[in-house]
């Protein structure tokens, strides 16, 4: 039988299971703060709050009336403290480069081990240390442990007393120890969790901040985001919101639609499935989305989201009318400029056959004048000769139509006023128009004022008033002519011509002539102005193209605004001038068809001297040395400018004018004329050619002739122009004697 224990035997056994009933009161302690904070996790809003918990979770098991945690980041090499709570300091700043840093938390992440110091120790340990010192007061006694993940240390957590030096033991430590790793996966995964609300609202903010309509889709075609411009969108456009809400089954919503402009929704589906397979890597679409207020067009595109885990895409419409507008636009101005390129192509190609055709006509008129003069009067012959010249004036003067056309009239122009040059025309016009036609004017007493050249503004109203009675095929109706003055931005964008005008920022006159006939289609429109386009009947067609070329010379343009069976209406604007008016308007007559007068006799009075001919053309060459010979001249001949040069270096003395074609091989009029100066620098030059002598004389050059003979001329126009020459010249002389004289 065993005896009774005693005193001291039940006292120790007292205090064992006291001290076992404390350790087990403090593991549930040390458990319930474990659960509480693991619960916290997915309880907690944010990282602080987060922090909060564990502070209040751990107050049972340890004093925390001083506590911190401390966030380390490896790539800076610094510690931040999100969560501080200190009866004495404040706050804590940021520790910069921890590696070079004396402080007790910079310890513990160096070492990665637990650290529990007395504040005698912490005081003899930074006498020691060559490390920065923070500024922080020491405690009487400081516990810290790492915080670790992976075997990442990604902060510290740490108590600490100002009064008890006695307040952590061994014991305290492990504890901390054991709670740290906890607090570390707690606090790694809220990070993550903030980390990713943060990616979500700037991709929310990302989304709603663009214009086109983007929807984020899961691998069953759920809506997992849409962003707020396909909201507003489906409010807009009578579209159930629900169909582009989160949560909705988009799939569905494109298999299901129905009503206009919902043919490309299956095909549309179709390509989201196959990029949610892996099939194709992206989808595109673009599809018409009309609405009742106008015709838009959109694009869908459909392309993967990045990311691990479940297949995603991204489906985004946007709007690209402006871009199709921006298209079809550059398309137009490609046509346009195609038709620029044709029209400047087919303009130097007309310019290029007027001057032979020029050429070959010189050659026939002057062998015809020549010929009539030789011919006695009376002779039958002389009378089919005259019907042959009447033909090659004729030709002559379509050649002249065409240079016209091209914006190359002749003519100089002077300050004119529109209104009074048509009020004079008024009579003439109104005799010959069709029996019955009234012509109804409406001019301003005066004005407006523009540079002109008074014949070419006739024959711009004349074709316009002969094209207008023409339209209302002899009808008896009115055709209303109008003057008045606009600004720039009131001339019309539309049925404008030359297509490439552009009016400038000022005033302008307008001529306007309105008829009420049958009407002109958009389609003919656009070739009105081509050379012998006709709707009417063969041989006509340049009335309106000739029009177009006066006002091109004259810096202007031409709407046409008409329409079948309504009657047409064309508008002529050319620049307003400030100069002021000549005392008088000299009004030449006016005439619609060309001149077609008899052959003029000419003076018989000879000339006298030797003028050097310089002509690469034979004929034409051959032809004007006889008319010269006839008019009393010595002639001198060059084929080309390298002759002509030699020629005048050896008959200086005799030569008394040049007569030089432009267009010549080797050497053209222009260089010859700069060479003769040098030799000779009085001595006269005339430049002839087929082209128009506003091209001709056009840019810089070192010399400028005496005069210009545009071809085909006649013997009374080569007469008239050597004898202005030789008498200017001749005046120039008495005016500028030589020394000595």
């Amino acid at each position: 039988m065993a005896g009774k224990p005693t005193y001291e035997a039940l006292e120790q056994q007292i205090t064992l299971l006291e001290s076992e009933s404390a350790q087990r009161k403090r593991f549930e302690e040390i458990n319930h703060s474990l659960f509480k904070i693991s619960n916290a996790v997915n309880m907690t809003s944010s990282l602080d709050e987060l922090f909060r918990t564990i502070h209040l979770a751990l107050s049972p098991v340890i004093d925390t009336t001083n506590f911190f945690i401390a966030l380390y980041d490896k790539s800076k090499d610094s510690v931040t403290f999100p969560y501080c709570v200190d009866s004495v300091d404040e706050c804590y700043p940021p520790v910069i480069e921890v590696s070079r840093t004396a402080s007790l938390t910079a310890e513990v992440i160096r070492t990665g081990r637990p650290v529990l110091v007395t504040k005698a120790e912490i005081l003899a340990q930074r006498a020691k240390s060559s490390f920065k010192i923070p500024g922080c007061t020491p405690s009487e006694i400081w516990l810290g442990v790492p915080l670790k993940t992976r075997d990442e240390i990604i902060g510290v957590m740490a108590v600490q007393s100002y009064h008890d030096p006695m307040c952590y033991d061994q014991t305290d430590t492990d504890v901390m120890v054991s709670v740290a790793d906890h607090v570390a996966i707690a606090v790694e995964r809220k990070k993550a969790e903030e980390a990713l609300r943060e990616s979500n609202r700037f991709l929310r903010a990302t989304l709603d901040a663009l214009s086109a309509n983007i929807a984020l889709l899961d691998e069953q075609g759920l809506i997992l985001l849409v962003n707020n411009a396909w909201r507003d969108f489906a409010a807009q456009n009578g579209i159930l919101t629900e169909n582009v809400s989160e949560g909705r089954n988009y799939l569905d919503v494109c298999d299901h639609a129905n009503g206009t402009n919902t043919e490309e929704a299956i095909p549309f589906a179709d390509g989201i499935r196959a990029v949610l397979a892996g099939a194709v890597e992206s989808f595109m679409l673009e599809y018409p989305c009309h609405s009742p207020n106008e015709d838009r067009w959109f694009i869908g595109r459909v392309t993967p989201f990045p990311g691990v885990g479940p297949r995603r895409v991204v489906v985004a419409h946007e709007n690209i009318t402006e871009r199709k507008r921006l298209e079809k636009e550059q398309l137009r101005l490609e046509m346009r400029l195609l038709k620029l390129e044709k029209t400047e192509s087919l303009g130097r190609m007309a310019g290029a056959i007027a001057h032979h055709f020029n050429n070959q006509l010189q050659v026939v008129m002057g062998n015809l004048e020549m010929a009539m003069d030789d011919l006695p009067r009376g002779m039958d012959t002389l009378g089919t000769m005259t019907e042959a010249m009447k033909a090659s004036r004729k030709a002559a003067a379509v050649s002249t139509l065409m240079l016209t056309y091209l914006g190359q009239t002749p003519g100089n122009q002077e300050p004119m006023d529109l209104s009074e040059v048509c009020r004079q025309s008024l009579p003439l016009l109104q005799t010959t128009a069709p029996k019955g036609t009234i012509l109804q004017a409406v001019f301003p007493a005066s004005g407006p004022i523009i540079r002109a050249n008074t014949g070419q503004i006739q024959q711009i109203l004349t074709h316009l008033v002969t094209n207008a009675w023409e339209a209302i095929s002899g009808n008896q109706d009115t055709i209303a002519l109008t003057v008045k003055m606009v600004s720039h931005a009131d001339i019309p964008t539309s049925k404008r011509f030359p297509i490439d005008w552009q009016p400038h920022e000022i005033a302008y006159a307008c001529l306007e002539v309105s008829d009420t006939g049958h009407g002109i289609s958009d389609r003919d429109i656009e070739k009105l102005f081509d050379p012998f386009f006709t709707t009417k009947f063969t041989g006509r067609g340049l009335g309106l193209p000739v029009v177009m070329g006066i006002v091109k010379a004259h810096g202007g343009g031409v709407t046409v605004e008409s329409e079948p069976g309504r009657g047409s209406t064309f508008r002529i604007f050319l620049p307003v001038s400030n100069e002021e008016l000549p005392c008088r308007i000299d009004l030449p007559a006016i005439s619609g068809a060309l001149q077609t007068g008899k052959a003029e006799k000419i003076s018989k009075t000879e000339g006298s001297g030797t003028v050097l001919l310089i002509e690469d053309e034979e004929q034409v060459r051959k032809m004007a040395g006889i008319m010269l010979t006839r008019l009393g001249y010595t002639v001198l001949e060059a084929k080309d400018g390298v002759d002509a040069m030699e020629v005048f270096q050896q008959h200086q003395g005799e030569i008394r004018c040049v007569l030089s074609d432009l267009t010549m091989p080797r050497m053209d009029g222009w260089d010859t004329l700069t060479a003769l100066r040098i030799l000779s620098p009085k001595i006269p030059v005339i430049l002839s050619s087929g082209y128009d002598e506003a091209q001709v004389m056009a840019g810089e050059h070192s010399e400028r002739p005496n005069a210009f003979l545009g071809k085909p001329y006649q013997r009374k126009g080569l007469s008239e122009t050597i004898r202005r020459v030789l008498a200017d010249n001749k005046i120039g002389e008495s005016e500028n004697p030589k020394k000595g004289e």
